[in-house]
């Protein structure tokens, strides 16, 4: 039986240091393309897109900040902008309990807010003296709870009754609440801005 050719010393070497590149090589490629690379860990994912109102207001239902900010990040301190108290808003992105949010109502801006100030329900209060909401295509109880699906035309957005049989229809943005009417001018009884008539209840 025929002896086996042995490779000179340095074609081994050379052949081993080629074979672990190659190892490395591959390794590295898999990692890269892996699910647990290092961008898609930090990366926050896409928002949902929802729509809802920007909150100022405390656990009771009192305006503790007529003006709410919007980080630069996550969890960041430094404020790129501020929007009132009940500001329509587009979810675009979101990071745990932090999500970015970009203004529909009054001038544009854009940033992070944690989720306790955001309303994804809504309460349809109409003007005086019924306070029913002007809602197309039927009548609807005032204060009845929705949810906004999008932005109609002429000042209208479109939303959903929260409700076992669901209505969908347009009302106009100023019907789009945060809170049930209370008292006869159909506010809120915490704000005057949010008064048809601008009366403030105590």
């Amino acid at each position: 039986m025929p002896r086996t050719a042995r490779l000179p010393r340095r074609a081994l070497a050379a052949a081993g240091v080629a074979a672990a590149a190659l190892s490395l090589s591959a390794c590295g490629t898999a990692a890269a393309q892996g699910p647990g690379r290092a961008a898609d860990r930090v990366a926050p994912p896409a928002g949902d897109g929802r729509l809802v109102l920007v909150s100022g207001r405390d656990d009771h239902g009192e305006v503790a900040e007529p003006a709410v900010a919007l980080s630069a990040t996550v969890q960041g301190t430094r404020t790129v902008a501020s929007v009132p108290d009940g500001t329509l808003a587009r979810v675009v992105a979101s990071d745990g309990q932090w999500q970015e949010v970009q203004s529909l109502d009054g001038a544009s801006a854009r940033g992070w807010v944690d989720d306790f100030h955001l309303r994804g329900v809504v309460h349809l209060v109409g003007p005086a003296p019924t306070c029913a909401p002007r809602f197309a295509p039927g009548r609807l109880a005032p204060g009845t709870q929705a949810v906004v699906l999008g932005v109609g035309s002429g000042g209208t957005l479109r939303v959903r009754t929260v409700a076992t049989r669901p209505l969908t229809g347009l009302v106009p943005r100023a019907d789009v609440r945060e809170l049930p009417p209370a008292g006869p001018d159909c506010g809120d009884g915490t704000d005057p801005r949010t008064d048809h008539h601008g009366s403030h209840h105590h």
